[in-house]
């Protein structure tokens, strides 16, 4: 009997970091420019700690423990705190955050696999950072014409993986049936259980090869 499930599917939305592009390539280099900046001892094991720093962050934030922008307050005085180094993590923070604003380092073939789905499908991006960072971001990757709507958790007042975010999400794209649209991601809570809560469809892009992120 033949599968008709990949036939039903009519819209796509997409995460951003770790899906379309290398948020571990695009932070290591954020990170050693900024020390480079600021005139900080720099060696290859900073980024292992920030990128496990962040993620326990990030875990709080898809858990509704934390904000944003507690995040934003804490993540590099945490970092910071870690390494032994005595540097504000807020000024930190806001050098970081400019270097991601101008990093399109693609996960590999995610630029090609968006500008040929964008032909026949339409594509939103639904992600749990910023507007203007994505934005430019896929300006720069030179994909941003292949999306219909980018939306983020700081318009919806919600984030990944609540109900609200996601329903709220499909509203703006006008999806009436979530059955009808897939949610593809990288983080099993945030992307995959989070879009199945509200009967949508969903791809895990398991890049590590593990059972969980």
């Amino acid at each position: 009997m033949k599968n008709n499930a990949a036939e039903n599917i009519k819209y796509l939305f997409f995460d951003v970091d770790d899906t379309l592009f290398d948020f571990r390539k695009c932070g290591t280099a954020a990170i050693r420019n900024g020390f480079e900046k600021f005139g900080l001892k720099y060696d290859e094991n900073v980024p292992d700690i920030f990128f496990e720093i962040n993620r326990g962050f990030w875990k709080r934030i898809e858990k509704g423990e934390i904000t944003r922008d507690y995040l934003s307050a804490h993540r590099f005085d945490a970092v910071f705190a870690a390494l032994g180094i005595e540097f504000d993590g807020p000024v930190f923070e806001e050098e970081f955050r400019r270097g991601i604003y101008s990093s399109c380092e693609e996960v590999e073939g995610a630029v090609e696999t968006v500008k040929t789905l964008s032909e026949k499908y339409p594509l939103f991006v639904a992600s749990n950072s910023y507007y203007d960072q994505q934005y430019n971001r896929l300006r720069l990757a030179g994909i941003e014409g292949c999306f219909r709507g980018i939306f983020v958790s700081e318009d919806i007042g919600y984030a990944k993986p609540s109900q609200e975010f996601f329903t709220a999400a499909l509203k703006k794209a006008g999806v009436k049936n979530p059955s009808e649209a897939m949610m593809i991601g990288d983080s099993p809570d945030a992307d995959i259980t989070g879009a199945c809560s509200v009967g949508m469809r969903t791809c895990w892009l398991n890049a590590a090869g593990g059972s969980d992120k």
